[in-house]
């Protein structure tokens, strides 16, 4: 009895066992078929309910499990196809040995390498500058008291401090060389481990080529603005003791109690001659330094050629009585009564004209001729100057506008400095025209200057022969009389116009030498006219404009700016200011007694 129990329990122990054994081998096939990809999760039922709560279990486990692989797939793709968008920035991981990871399109772009050439195969010193590298390693051997070498120079300061930011001289597989700000960051476990680094960089090469030609170009308008100023200063230094030197020469050839002897008038004359042409050179030589620099500026308006012909032929006939040679103005437009109009700058394409023509005279021939024809062409005024001289060669007018060059005629006894041709090409580029030349040697020279044109203007005559003899002393508009007050800080310059008004007995001439005391003298004897420096020790003499417009009893008083400061700008804006004119040192002393008495004159008149 006891046998056949045993033998029982053994047989239902096997069914058991045996039945226990399919179910763990169901329960593992269907875990096996859970870890595989795809497909949904096979729905098992078993006898043993332990089973069925394990398995239920087990299958939730891996739903979960599939949903955040698949959204770690995601994100991975998602970050993947960012990283990839960035081509003009390289983004580049490594792990905390170095090696790379990761190595984006933008790494690829910018380093030429692929991305499988370089993640698992590469640390950042395959592309870094090894000198680069060198020179940083010992910086960081000094801060961190031992020695920083290999790729811990890149990573040692964002291992201990998180992060650093650096522009670095990267090496492309090519060989060509870039300039990065490369950005190094620390990666580290939830649990502070380090995991290895991410590094951003993008290219600055463009960005420090651009800003190194920008600290060149404020260097070079600091060192152009610097030269401006001291020829501007080393001008007013100069025109100073010129005044005094030109004025009295000035006196002594017109002074008509004790006139010159004729040698006596020769040599005065020689330098009068000598001291115009340096007052010339110094303006050239601004001029010059204001075209280097980009400062030369220019006003277009519509310009009326019938006067302003005139006048520069005016300006320039003691050039021609001096040279020797006939001078004549032709105006061939249609029937030659109306003169046309061109946009131009008329103080400009003065000097222009009066540069062409002097150089004319200088460099003609004995009893040669000059001619300047206007003539209209079209939409444009063609302005030339022909002389009979000796001409140019081809060799030499491939030469002609190289400033300080004469071409050889700096050996000869004629005056000049080989900058005013350089000077006039380029007035006539900014006023929007052109220049040429057309030379035969031994036959002449012909400059013409060809400008836009404007509205026709008011009718002159087709030729007028060459100026009489140059204006002498301003013919009298009235018996000028009444108080001028000078204010001037140079003795010299003082003397010299009481010297100059010496010619006027009824005007009273008072000196004050700073603007405290010429206001004060302003106040006190209410002067008819009031001639200015604007230099002054204790001042502006723009500070004395302001205290006259502001004073009801004074503003009236006309004010002529007596200045050694010729500037361009200054002069346009102190004419704006309503000042009646500005003449600048050195005077002409017909120039000032004219100015004097019309401003006198009027006065009187009012």
């Amino acid at each position: 009895m006891y046998k056949r129990q045993v033998l029982l329990a053994i047989f239902v122990g096997w069914r058991l066992s045996r039945h226990t054994g399919n179910e763990v081998s169901r329960l593992a096939d269907g875990v096996q078929e859970a870890a595989g990809e795809g497909g949904a999760l096979p729905d098992l039922r078993f006898s043993n309910a332990e089973f069925t709560a394990v398995w239920t279990r087990l299958r939730d486990l891996f739903e979960q499990l599939r949903e955040r692989g698949e959204q770690t797939l995601t994100a991975q793709q998602d970050l993947q196809a960012v990283l990839d968008a960035a081509t003009q920035v390289a983004v580049i991981a490594t792990d905390a040995e170095g090696r790379v990871t990761v190595f984006n399109i933008g790494a690829q772009r910018m380093l030429g390498y692929r991305a499988g050439e370089a993640v698992g195969q590469l640390t950042p010193l395959a592309w870094h500058d090894p000198a680069d590298l060198a020179a940083r390693g010992q910086v960081l051997s000094r801060q961190h008291g031992q020695a920083v070498t290999g790729v811990e120079v890149l990573f040692v300061e964002a291992r201990h401090s998180g992060y650093e930011v650096r522009d670095w001289r990267v090496l492309r597989r090519d060989g060509s060389a870039l300039e990065v700000s490369l950005a190094i960051t620390a990666m580290r476990t939830p649990a502070g481990d380090l995991k290895g680094f991410l590094g951003v960089a993008v290219d600055v090469t463009e960005r420090r080529r651009v800003a190194e030609l920008e600290v060149a170009r404020k260097t070079a308008e600091l060192a152009n603005q610097a030269k401006s100023e001291f020829l501007s200063q080393m001008s007013h230094e100069l025109r100073t003791p010129l005044n005094a030197v030109l004025g009295y020469a000035q006196l002594l050839e017109s002074d008509p109690a004790q006139p010159p002897s004729a040698s006596q008038l020769q040599r005065v004359q020689h330098i009068q001659r000598a001291g115009w042409h340096l007052v010339r050179l110094i303006d050239d030589v601004l001029d010059l330094a204001r075209i280097e620099s980009g400062r030369l500026a220019v006003t277009i308006e519509p310009v009326e050629l019938g006067p302003l012909l005139v006048q520069v032929g005016e300006m320039t006939a003691a050039d021609m009585r001096q040279h020797g040679v006939t001078y004549a103005l032709e105006v061939e437009d249609g029937d030659g009564r109306v003169q046309p109009r061109v946009a131009a700058d008329p103080t400009r394409l003065a000097q222009v004209l009066v540069n062409l023509l002097s150089n004319a005279a200088k460099y003609n021939r004995p009893l040669g001729s000059v001619r300047l024809t206007c003539r209209s062409e079209g939409r444009s005024v063609r302005l030339s100057v022909t002389d009979s001289g000796r001409g140019m060669t081809p060799a030499q007018l491939e030469h002609l506008y190289e400033p300080f060059n004469r071409l050889g005629r700096d050996r000869t006894a004629i005056a000049g400095t080989g900058i005013g041709l350089v000077i006039t090409r380029h007035l006539v580029m900014l006023m929007h025209g052109h220049l040429e030349v057309q030379s035969v040697p031994d036959v002449g020279t012909t400059f013409s200057v060809t400008l836009p044109r404007v509205a026709d203007a008011v009718a002159v005559a087709d030729t007028v022969d060459a100026p009489g003899p140059a204006a002498g002393r301003t013919p009298l508009l009235a018996p000028a009389q009444g108080r001028v007050l000078y204010i001037e800080d140079n003795e010299v310059n003082a003397q010299l116009m009481r010297a100059i008004l010496r010619q006027r007995p009824d005007v009273e001439l008072q000196v004050a030498d700073q603007v405290s005391s010429g206001l004060a003298a302003a106040r006190s004897t209410r002067p008819d006219l009031i001639l200015l420096d604007l230099h002054l020790p204790d001042g502006d003499g723009e500070v004395v404009l302001d205290a006259l417009h502001a004073d009801p009893q004074l503003r009236g008083i006309p004010v002529v700016v007596v200045s050694a400061d010729a500037t361009r700008a200054q002069v346009e804006a102190l004419l704006q200011r309503g000042v009646l004119a500005y003449l600048t040192k050195p005077l002409n002393v017909n120039e000032i007694l004219g100015v004097v008495d019309q401003a006198l004159a009027n006065q009187t008149a009012g």
